[in-house]
């Protein structure tokens, strides 16, 4: 039985509060991220409202019934064969970057009073080309990302776990909307995650670039992998994988990193100078779409909870704030400055502050901040949390995550 779409209310919010606005919705993110689902969701509110069926025109090019509206002009002229009045028409294309040349078609129809235009992507290079260019502030991004551990409990609470057990779970199983449905048979989500790491890899990236040494990317995103909290160059990569047997070029290794971004597989985290404020793109760091390929992917027998929960506490802060950076100063780092506006805040995670050496050092961390901005240490101790450190406040995780 088909599990009901879950709720995505974070994002639904969005695409109301822009609901026949003058601007073009473009959802994306990675594939299997809920990007339909949300279309759906969305679909379903406006029929909640009273939109009839005739005035919600919907295709997904991903389907091959619709192969042949992946043809720009095909595609034009089949939405216009749907307008039959001058009521308000929702147009929903899904996996648009299936259609070459798909910004002429979207273009001139977003020139029609009547029609409101939502479409998805599941890479960001659709935005970076003439429909960017055509339409500069007449479009907005929505960046739908796998589930966020809030997103997930709700979505299994009638099996009424602790939170305890259903982060374990978020952890080893990943954040995927459809492994839910492979909690019960876990040992299918192995082939789940391959299918899934091939459609990202071969379609999204490889047939996308004409990239065909396979291997050789493959081992690009092991050693990536196994680099999630480690700054990263495309030089020490090279040096990295030549020393493993596997010599590949600095520029080949800096086309296959630029690819993972595109296809919302890995997200690239510059380093921002405490300091002098600025932001410094040699070094960055790189952290997965989904934790939950970590343990796919990596060659270590050793589930790292550390790498793994800095990696969701990175995925939650992209959630709620607009620039998320690594810290810099000196020989002093803080995993993570954001940035709202003018308003910095400053967190570090940690598995356990208990260990006083720990708790030291992990304080220190702050030394370098001058500032009254927020800054807050998050850890999984259920013991401590909830107090403050000389203006540092220390949060359980799972709180922080659930607030």
């Amino acid at each position: 039985m088909q599990r009901k779409p879950i709720p995505r209310p974070y994002y639904l919010e969005k695409l109301q509060a822009l609901r026949e606005k003058p601007i073009i919705k473009v959802i994306m993110g990675a594939r299997r991220s809920g990007k339909s689902t949300l279309m759906t969701l969305y679909q379903e509110a406006l029929h909640g409202d009273g939109v009839d069926d005739a005035h919600i025109i919907a295709f997904n090019l991903d389907d091959e019934a619709n192969a042949h509206l992946r043809d720009h002009e095909a595609l034009h002229q089949a939405v216009l064969d749907r307008m039959s009045d001058n009521g308000t028409y929702y147009l929903f294309l899904d996996e648009i970057q299936l259609c070459p040349q798909f910004e002429k078609a979207v273009t001139s129809l977003f020139l029609r009073p009547n029609i409101d235009i939502v479409v998805t992507g599941s890479n960001a290079f659709m935005l970076s080309g003439e429909l960017a260019t055509l339409l500069a502030g007449r479009y907005v991004a929505i960046e739908v990302m796998p589930l966020s551990f809030k997103e997930f409990r709700n979505a299994v609470a009638p099996e009424n776990n602790s939170r305890e057990t259903d982060f374990n779970r978020y952890l080893q199983y990943g954040t995927f909307p459809a492994l839910l449905d492979y909690l019960t048979v876990p040992h299918l989500m192995v082939d789940y995650y391959e299918m899934l790491f091939n459609s990202i890899v071969v379609k999204d990236i490889a047939t996308r670039h004409q990239i065909r040494d396979i291997r050789s990317l493959t081992q690009v995103i092991r050693t990536l992998v196994s680099s999630i909290g480690s700054p990263v160059s495309a030089r020490n990569m090279a040096n990295t994988l030549k020393s493993a047997g596997q010599p590949t070029s600095v520029p080949t290794i800096s086309q296959y990193l630029s690819a993972l971004q595109e296809a919302y597989f890995f997200y690239p985290v510059p380093r921002f100078d405490l300091n002098g404020r600025a932001i410094l793109r040699a070094q960055e760091k790189y952290y997965l779409a989904d934790p939950g390929f970590r343990q796919h992917l990596s060659n270590s027998a050793s589930p790292d909870i550390g790498h793994l929960i800095e990696n969701v506490v990175y995925l939650e802060l992209r959630r709620r704030y607009p620039h998320v950076y690594i810290g810099k100063a000196a020989d002093k780092e803080i995993d993570f400055v954001v940035r709202k506006g003018e308003r910095l805040a400053y967190f570090q995670v940690a598995l356990s502050i208990l260990d006083e050496a720990t708790r030291k050092r992990e304080l220190a961390a702050f030394d370098s901040v001058k500032d009254n901005f927020p800054k807050t240490l998050l850890t999984l101790d259920t013991i401590g949390t909830n107090t403050s450190y000389n203006g540092i406040e220390h949060l359980n995780l799972l709180d922080w995550l659930l607030a």
